[in-house]
């Protein structure tokens, strides 16, 4: 997949009819050219953990249903570091890596522990009463269910040998 291969890569992305400008971009009278937009992407993905778009045969999710009240950011990112340099060291051929995501409210307490303000529009738009469970589980008659996951990895790779030592690396260390 040759858009893969270029990012992967750190080339620039090819064009793809995919890719629209923003909302607050649309606005201006003369469109975006296909180079501004191809840059803006880069942007954008310049900003997301590695790992987190590219298709991986063999995957991993491990859910972390609660944090203990000591986990702050810097420990899950000493995990992530850690991680990675198994990865490098050990699985450095088949393509592996590891991300996370947090729930909003973690997110949220962590922002509070560092004495930020967390980020805007960081909630669901329609939330019951928990912020991390948006109202169509509520709507839904019981179809959809909250998993309750506070913290999640993702650990991927192109074999399932791979997946596995690292998933058993990162378990280690929680």
């Amino acid at each position: 997949m040759p858009f893969q291969e270029n990012f992967l890569q750190g080339q620039d992305i090819p064009s793809s009819p995919y890719f629209r400008p923003p909302m607050a971009a649309q606005k201006h009278t003369k469109p975006p050219t296909d180079e501004r937009l191809l840059k803006r992407a880069n942007q954008v993905f310049s900003w997301m953990q590695p790992g987190l778009i590219y298709p991986a045969p063999f995957q991993c999710a491990v859910n972390l249903m609660s944090v203990s009240e000591k986990m702050g950011k810097r420990d899950f990112a000493d995990i992530l570091s850690s991680v990675r340099q198994f990865i490098h060291k050990e699985e450095g051929s088949r393509h592996g890596s590891v991300c996370v995501a947090f729930a909003p409210s973690l997110w949220i307490k962590f922002c509070e522990t560092d004495g930020l303000s967390p980020p805007e529009n960081m909630t669901f738009a329609n939330c019951g009463n928990d912020p991390d469970v948006p109202s169509v589980i509520y709507r839904s008659n019981d179809v959809l269910k909250s998993n309750d996951i506070k913290a999640w990895f993702l650990v991927k790779a192109d074999e399932l040998n791979a997946t596995k030592s690292i998933t058993e690396f990162l378990m280690e260390l929680l």
